[in-house]
């Protein structure tokens, strides 16, 4: 499916930022398991009331990729990466308390917040990695949490890749997947809870 979106990579043939050498590699398995429980680096959560117990709140996972290698494993193409965070509620507000990006290692690498975001109704936010910064690699990734406090629909949350290589464009988008939820019900207590990997 993957190769099937970005379409026919062609020889890179402009100069940095878009393609380098990458020296690095991938990270040791060693390396990559760190990613387990790294994701609380992203909290907590910023809102304007703690003490407030939300009817709805959710994390997301969303791949990203900075890069992508073309031909061969040392070789990589540096790619613009949009996040993308839609409303979808036709009546109500959500706030979005943290946005953070992860590298290919599991490592905080920035957050985006300093207060919470209110989302209106259909509104939309986004958050854009330039094609120059590389410090996500092939793997990297963004948490997102939101809150509600009303039961509202879910928020689309995707991220959209995109670079030229000479004459041609190249695009691809990823979807974020729940990896915590809470819904809270009348006398409803202890709700906060990894989402069931399907």
């Amino acid at each position: 499916m993957l190769a099937g979106a970005l379409g026919v990579l062609v020889s890179c043939s402009v100069p940095e930022p878009e393609c380098r050498w990458d020296s690095g590699g991938i990270p040791s398995l060693a390396v990559v398991d760190s990613l387990s429980g790294t994701g609380s680096e992203c909290g907590p959560e910023v809102t304007s009331d703690e003490s407030a117990r939300p009817a709805m709140r959710q994390t997301l996972y969303v791949p990203i990729y900075s890069q992508i290698y073309e031909k061969a494993e040392r070789w990589t193409v540096n790619l613009t990466v949009t996040l993308s965070i839609r409303n979808t509620d036709l009546g109500h507000p959500l706030t979005i308390t943290a946005v953070c990006k992860y590298n290919t290692a599991g490592q905080l690498v920035e957050r985006y917040l300093e207060e919470p975001l209110l989302l209106a109704s259909l509104a939309s936010t986004h958050f854009v990695v330039e094609g120059k910064d590389t410090r996500g690699g092939v793997g990297a990734s963004f948490i997102v949490k939101w809150r509600s406090d009303e039961r509202v629909n879910q928020p689309i949350v995707e991220a959209v890749m995109i670079t030229r290589i000479s004459q041609q464009g190249l695009s691809f988008v990823t979807h974020g997947r729940i990896i915590e939820q809470e819904v809270n019900e009348p006398g409803q207590t202890d709700a906060w809870q990894a989402a069931p990997v399907p």
